[in-house]
């Protein structure tokens, strides 16, 4: 079959195998990309992929709308930068556990909240990298923040120059994740950190949502990692994995998956908007705090050390 303009076949992306098994076959649920996507399993290290994908020069047409994660972090309303301030204050502690400050790159900054939670500690020096040319120079006209526009793979900067690399929701939309953290680690000081945080396959939202699941955000996600992949890619690449913590974003992510089920089954659209309304949010905390303990939430955080 011939594959869709702006569509390239590609082998494993961790192991370079091409043996697919084809598991799931979705629409854009997010932003109504045209077309049905498809997600194969390697039939040598089991790992998930979209294939055929869209190709580097073709990607960024599938970003276009209401993405999310471009919007600047000053344009978001009062409630939810509040929200998403405690979040972003959680994961630069988390850093601190291990390391107390220096240079931190953030790859993938969007619309620059972590990072400008990071600018504001005088321990530590920000530098974004936003494949958004858009988002890249609201960051820095809005917010002051120094981000360079680049994709992660093109950005031109100095060896072993960071102490900390964060890749938050970012390693599932590379291409090439094998060189994504070999490229960290050459830019990584030695003992430097990297903390990698991507939808989890295992996770309870998975098995319950199936196709309809947050982590199969086609076509943008090109990789479906398990907790296994990421550890394994990292220790090939000279990285110790020194932590698995419990992550963060259950509730919007798992009712994201839930507005996709309901709206793939024609519920009413005051249904899918009240799922997200706070006295739901306060009643499933429980929830979400054990299913993060048990490492079954939708999306894992691995916290990996570069060896000397």
């Amino acid at each position: 079959m011939p594959l869709p303009p702006g569509f390239e076949h590609t082998p494993c992306p961790l192991c370079g195998s091409d043996n697919p098994r084809i598991v799931l076959k979705r629409r854009d649920l997010m932003l109504a990309s045209e077309g049905e996507f498809t997600v194969c399993q390697c039939g040598e290290c089991a790992h998930q992929y979209l294939n055929p994908r869209p190709t580097r020069e073709t990607i960024g047409q599938h970003y276009r709308g209401a993405y999310d994660q471009h919007l600047v972090h000053a344009q978001a309303g009062r409630l939810k930068r509040l929200d998403q301030g405690y979040g972003h204050w959680k994961r630069l502690r988390l850093i601190e556990r291990y390391i107390p400050g220096g240079v931190l790159l953030d790859v993938g900054c969007g619309g620059g909240g972590f990072l400008a939670e990071v600018a504001k500690r005088p321990n530590w020096r920000a530098v974004g990298i936003e494949p958004s040319p858009a988002a890249a120079a609201a960051c820095r006209e809005q917010l002051g923040l120094n981000v360079l526009a680049s994709t992660w793979e093109e950005a031109d900067l100095p060896r072993e120059s960071a102490d900390a690399i964060t890749m938050w929701e970012v390693l599932e939309h590379l291409h090439a994740p094998v060189a994504a953290v070999s490229k960290a680690q050459h830019l990584l000081k030695p003992g430097g950190l990297l903390i990698i945080s991507t939808p989890n396959r295992d996770s309870l939202d998975a098995r319950t949502f199936g196709p309809c699941w947050i982590g199969y955000e086609l076509p943008r996600h090109l990789q479906i990692f398990r907790q296994a992949d990421v550890e394994g890619l990292l220790t090939a690449n000279g990285f110790e994995v020194v932590a698995t913590p419990p992550p963060d974003g259950a509730f919007f992510a798992f009712n994201t998956s839930l507005r996709f089920h309901l709206r793939n089954r024609g519920a009413p659209a005051w249904l899918q908007k009240a799922i997200f309304s706070l006295p739901l949010r306060a009643a499933e905390t429980p929830f979400f705090w054990l299913t993060s303990r048990l490492r079954l939430s939708s999306s894992l955080t691995t916290v990996a050390r570069k060896l000397p």
